[in-house]
């Protein structure tokens, strides 16, 4: 099992040194943690599960912590549990910030943290388990790690926080093997965001350029539309069947012929055994009038 071990003695505050400690709650805590994931080699689709464990190790003194594992992409929790000494309870939920990517089709738990409190009794060791279950192949280069996340808040005032650990504490990432998806981004001119559509005129067209990642040279990417036609309902159209090049980039240019709000967005149909079916995750928006 491959360990990323970090081990951090909360001596009170230690300001400007750019170290991972951050502001302790108690002068004297002392918590040593480490991190793994089981198994460090996955092969997509006959295994799907991954388990992460945050391993803490307490010094002379009772020590409480809240702390949260992050969502993993292309996956959904299945349970967090306590191994060994200590006991576990839920805490607060926290919005985990803007994503890194522009839309969280392939992740999970988007909208809050759940923080766990902790309380660990003196010389003891204890197993924070986090398993996820894969629903979908892992992009290719997808980083599987996950970050564990402390906070200085305790539920009840009566059992405060001992020990904040540090900002980013991460676990391995697994090496992927098996099948993987197929990463695709779309980009149009005039330019089209989330949150921000492009704006056209009856008659005039829309240029859609793309790009897959492994660049499926040869193959062909599907370019749809999909427009809103009141109440629940939803007319789709296929743009084209583009062929991707050898740098693995496509295009298309398209000129709708109806008003009304689309959103665009590209299927890829594998004919490959390494490789699965997978589709752009989000509609890029487009208004014609």
């Amino acid at each position: 099992m491959r360990r990323s071990i970090v081990r951090m003695m909360m001596m009170g505050w230690i300001a400007g040194c750019g170290a991972l400690l951050t502001d302790a709650v108690s002068a004297s805590a002392q918590v040593a943690l480490s991190t793994a994931v089981q198994p460090t080699e996955l092969t997509y689709p006959q295994q799907r599960v991954l388990t992460y464990r945050l391993t803490m190790t307490t010094g002379d003194r009772e020590e409480r912590l809240s702390v949260a594992p992050s969502p993993l992409p292309f996956a959904n929790r299945l349970a967090v549990t306590l191994e060994g000494s200590g006991t576990l309870g839920y805490g607060i939920h926290a919005d985990p910030g803007p994503l890194s990517d522009d839309c969280p089709r392939h992740r999970t738990s988007i909208g809050a943290f759940q923080y766990y409190t902790v309380s660990l009794p003196p010389h003891s060791t204890a197993v924070l388990v986090s398993a996820y279950r894969l629903i979908a192949a892992p992009w290719p280069h997808a980083d599987l790690r996950v970050t564990y996340s402390f906070d200085s808040f305790s539920p009840a005032p009566s059992s405060p926080i001992t020990f904040v650990g540090p900002p980013d504490l991460r676990s391995p990432q697994p090496v992927l093997n098996g099948v993987s998806g197929v990463r695709m981004t779309l980009t149009t001119r005039p330019l089209s965001k989330l949150g921000a559509p492009a704006h056209l005129r009856l008659g005039d067209s829309i240029l859609i350029r793309g790009r897959s990642d492994p660049g499926v040279r040869g193959d062909r990417i599907i370019v749809r539309a999909s427009r809103s036609a009141g109440s629940r309902r939803t007319v789709t159209s296929t743009i084209a069947r583009v062929r991707v090049a050898a740098n693995g980039r496509f295009s298309v240019r398209w000129q709708p012929r109806s008003r009304g709000t689309y959103g665009l967005y590209a299927l890829y149909h594998s004919r490959r055994p390494a490789l699965s079916n997978d589709s752009t995750p989000c509609n890029l928006p487009l208004v014609v009038r």
